[in-house]
């Protein structure tokens, strides 16, 4: 079972990644409507994040969360050296919200506690990256 603060790690520690791997993919997008996109879902993964952080009141994250981005942003690193199209762009978003899908429906399996506050902030995030999957659909 998940106390509170393990779940406000998770849901602030997908949402910076999610939040610093779109920034880096902004900056490689040619397509404009697709720059648009990102920069919706990047506003939205901030909020979250910021909303999470501000409950942690700044404690300690977790090891995993910072080796997770290490490792996805080195391996966008290397994806784009090969391909900067939107298409694959959308493709690696896509793959990223699942992840992150799942990463949180576990979570929240493993919750314990009763701060509706955090389920919601839980809740928000997985919306969050079911609407990106959709809206990325259209430029896969």
């Amino acid at each position: 079972m998940l106390p509170t603060r393990v779940l406000l790690n998770t849901i602030e520690g997908n949402s910076r990644m999610a939040h610093d791997l779109l920034v880096k993919l902004l900056g490689s997008a040619n397509d404009e409507c697709f720059a648009e996109a990102l920069k919706l879902q990047i506003e939205e993964y901030a909020a979250i994040a910021k909303e999470a952080d501000n409950r942690l009141c700044g404690g300690e994250r977790t090891v995993k969360v910072k080796k997770a981005r290490k490792c996805a942003l080195s391996s966008m690193d290397l994806t784009l050296l090969l391909d900067k199209s939107t298409e694959r762009m959308a493709e690696m978003i896509i793959l990223g919200s699942t992840m992150g899908i799942i990463d949180i429906v576990r979570a929240l399996k493993e919750y314990d506690g009763y701060d509706e506050q955090v389920l919601g902030m839980a809740i928000r995030l997985k919306e969050t990256e079911e609407n990106n999957i959709k809206a990325m659909l259209e430029f896969a």
